[in-house]
């Protein structure tokens, strides 16, 4: 395959393709509108409104709509050529007996596994609602939420956001389909019970605004309230909880980010840099969610204002690899791959054969240096390695000293 075919199939190329381009347009005309919001607050020229609140909103929901499309798609093998077939057929190691019928399988498993990725949408919904309570907030209140009412839904929300991503963590890493049987459900219960405890705690955290004296008596939250000089009158619970509920959003999406991160997907570098941004502003909650609670009411806007548009940021990319993994047919790849990891049986007996021709080495691993040699006429180059006894009499020629060494290289990798 040469490296124009292999680029083709990439996430750039996938940017550059004409293809699509409602999706990509509104990504890049989102950011735009952001870049022209921001240079417009450096001139002091725009006017006071929650634009990046409502560009956050209006781009989840578009998202929330292509993505129902994306996720009809559906994928299986078919070539005239069984040459072709049988050799890609044979990555996953199954004998010709039964090989079709293993196909047959991951193939069904694989798009039961995109269906369970749909859960990715109720994520979505649930950040478009957070940010709706944003809005709904600011234009009800415009003060303090002095009864915590917004602050109890924030987190809900949130704790349901997580939930969802959690589930889509789930289907990219652990076999949720066992025996043709879908198991997701099962397997992600106990995690409810999970959000419901930490939604008591949260509840706790919140009664004890009203009586500052007795939070003293623990001593995380008397030493978060030290390091983040909250006042002992100013809501350190609230503070405390959504702080949690922050944290427990960040370590999720890194989960699943965390998944994209291989050689299947093929996500660059600068994607995933972005995405993992995205998941670590998630700890930013308790500071966009109750202004002026730690550091006064003007830096708190203005640095909820840089937040809600790094986040924008992050929700472009997160789009992107998306719809560049559901219409490429990467993740259909992905979850046959990974179903067929996933299957435990196999690779335990896999293991087994493995670990008895499997030796520990009692010290590292012996060093050794090239030794070059050439004729007479000093056109070819012999590079040969030494001692002789760790890779044979092994010799790579060329033109020159270095030719000869990559030959040798190559010879070497090929054993």
């Amino acid at each position: 395959m040469t490296q124009t075919e292999k680029n083709k199939g990439s996430f750039n190329s996938w940017l550059r393709d004409k293809h699509n381009l409602l999706e990509k347009t509104a990504g890049a005309v989102v950011l735009i509108i952001e870049l022209m919001e921001i240079i417009g607050r450096l001139f002091h020229k725009t006017p006071e409104i929650p634009l990046t609140e409502i560009l956050n909103l209006v781009f989840l929901l578009f998202v929330y709509v292509q993505l129902t499309r994306e996720f009809r798609r559906r994928f299986t093998l078919d070539d005239p050529d069984p040459k072709k077939v049988a050799k890609i057929l044979r990555v996953w190691r199954y004998s010709d007996e039964h090989r079709q019928e293993k196909i047959n399988e991951l193939v069904l498993s694989s798009n039961k596994l995109i269906g369970q990725l749909e859960n990715i949408k109720y994520f979505i919904l649930a950040t478009s609602a957070l940010y709706a309570l944003f809005l709904l907030k600011g234009f009800i209140e415009g003060e303090a939420d002095k009864h915590h009412v917004f602050h109890i839904l924030f987190d809900v929300v949130s704790y349901c956001g997580a939930f969802f991503l959690l589930r889509c963590f789930f289907v990219m890493y652990l076999p949720t389909i066992e025996n043709g049987r879908e198991v997701l459900r099962e397997k992600t219960k106990p995690y409810i019970w999970f959000g419901v405890g930490l939604m008591v705690l949260d509840v706790c955290l919140t009664i004890y605004v009203q009586d500052p004296p007795a939070i003293e008596t623990g001593w995380f939250a008397s030493f978060l309230c030290g390091v983040t000089s909250v006042a002992p009158d100013s809501g350190r619970g609230v503070f405390i909880a959504e702080f949690i509920c922050g944290v427990v959003n960040a370590v999720v999406f890194v989960l699943f980010v965390a998944r994209f991160e291989n050689k299947i997907l093929e996500i660059p570098p600068y994607i995933l840099f972005l995405l993992y941004s995205y998941a670590v502003l998630q700890t930013c909650l308790p500071f966009v969610t109750n202004n002026g609670l730690v550091f006064g009411r003007d830096f708190s806007e203005g640095f909820s204002s840089i937040v809600f548009k790094l986040v924008l940021v992050g929700k472009v990319a997160l789009a992107a690899v998306l719809f560049y993994v559901l219409s490429s047919g990467r993740i259909f790849y992905y979850f046959m791959s990974l179903k067929s990891i996933n299957d435990e049986e196999k690779e335990e007996r896999n293991w087994e054969n493995f670990k008895k021709v499997m030796i520990e080495l009692k010290r590292g691993p012996d060093q050794f240096e090239i030794t070059y040699a050439h004729d007479k006429e000093g056109r070819v180059f012999t590079a040969m390695v030494v001692p002789t006894s760790l890779f044979g009499h092994l010799t790579g020629t060329g033109e020159d000293a270095d030719k000869a060494r990559e030959d040798l290289l190559k010879k070497i990798q090929s054993r």
